[in-house]
């Protein structure tokens, strides 16, 4: 696995994770931390719950739909917010997504 097929599949997982947010779809982001949690960095699985958290109250509190608004949604409808190398490595640095690379890292020199 090179390291583009790695970026391609994390950048999908950020988009698919924010398309749910987007939609508060509570149900679906509980899925997603099922489907995506398993043996990942705890940091990564603090975050799911935030976003949880947030597209949980979004409904209902003019700040939470602010923020998504503001932060996950693109600028050009029907478009995906765009996921540079910049903002992945950011992701990545912060804790977001550490162990899930590493596997997929690992798998490239393997």
């Amino acid at each position: 696995m090179d390291n583009e097929k790695v970026f391609n599949e994390v950048s999908g997982l950020v988009n698919e994770m924010l398309e749910l947010v987007r939609n508060y779809d509570v149900a679906g982001l509980e899925k997603f931390k099922a489907d995506h949690s398993q043996g990942n960095h705890p940091e990564w699985i603090h975050m799911l719950d935030s976003m949880i958290e947030l597209a949980r109250i979004a409904p209902e509190n003019e700040e939470a739909r602010e923020f998504i608004k503001n932060e996950y949604t693109p600028k050009v409808a029907g478009t995906k917010v765009p996921v540079n190398e910049k903002k992945l490595r950011k992701l990545i640095f912060r804790g977001f997504f550490v162990f899930y690379v590493a596997q997929r890292i690992q798998l490239c020199y393997s």
